[in-house]
């Protein structure tokens, strides 16, 4: 009798995991691929009106919105440029400009300084008469 209540109650709990698992399954959000695999391009559906696209040769990616019959793509390769020089000169750059920044600041100083000398020594010259 325990034998059978086991088995029922095994059979059950099979069943609700299958049922959980399908639910599971079924609900993870998938992104059908509208081109074939073999081309240069690989067209993504993001949304209802949004897709990807993107060119495999190229890596350029592009956000395309479909409106009616036609689909309208932004391009990615103006979105992000290449600086042109090299991470030494932008360093070397980055360094002369923190040097001159400095020497700014140490100059505002000593022009501070400077005022602050000349107020002592009128005040020591008007205080001794």
């Amino acid at each position: 009798m325990k034998t059978g209540f086991f088995r029922q109650g095994l059979g059950r709990l099979c069943c609700i995991v299958g049922i959980m698992a399908s639910a599971i399954i079924l609900s993870v959000p998938t992104f059908p691929v509208l081109a074939s695999e073999t081309g240069d391009f690989q067209i993504v559906k993001a949304t209802e009106t949004v897709a990807w696209r993107l060119n495999r040769k190229t890596g350029e990616i592009a956000v395309c919105k479909l409106d009616g019959d036609t689909m309208i793509c932004s391009s990615s390769t103006t979105a992000v440029t290449k600086g042109q020089e090299s991470y030494d000169t932008y360093k070397a750059d980055k360094e002369n400009s923190e040097k001159s920044r400095q020497a700014h600041e140490m100059a505002v100083l000593d022009r501070v300084m400077a005022f602050f000398k000349s107020m002592v020594t009128l005040m020591m010259g008007n205080g001794g008469s």
